[in-house]
């Protein structure tokens, strides 16, 4: 969260606020290019190994969720 809060030339990115001392992450919707372009950046800076491994399954084209929606029972 540190990146969050100091990693856009030592201030925060635009998707990062905090209330009462708790930081909150708030994506744009719908997602504009300025906010992917930070999101990007704040990734190349924390290297954090959940976003890494998202970015890995993005990259390589990954359709889990896809595949695992397609497989699921429909409840009516």
């Amino acid at each position: 969260m540190e990146a969050a809060a100091t990693g856009n030339n030592g201030g925060p990115f635009s998707f990062y606020t905090e209330a009462d001392g708790q930081p909150t992450i708030t994506a744009p919707d719908p997602m504009t290019p300025q906010a992917a372009h930070e999101y990007i950046n704040w990734e190349d800076l924390v290297h954090d190994s959940v976003m890494d491994s998202l970015d890995v399954n993005i990259e390589a084209g990954d359709q889990t969720g896809c595949k695992q929606g397609h497989g699921a029972k429909v409840i009516k």
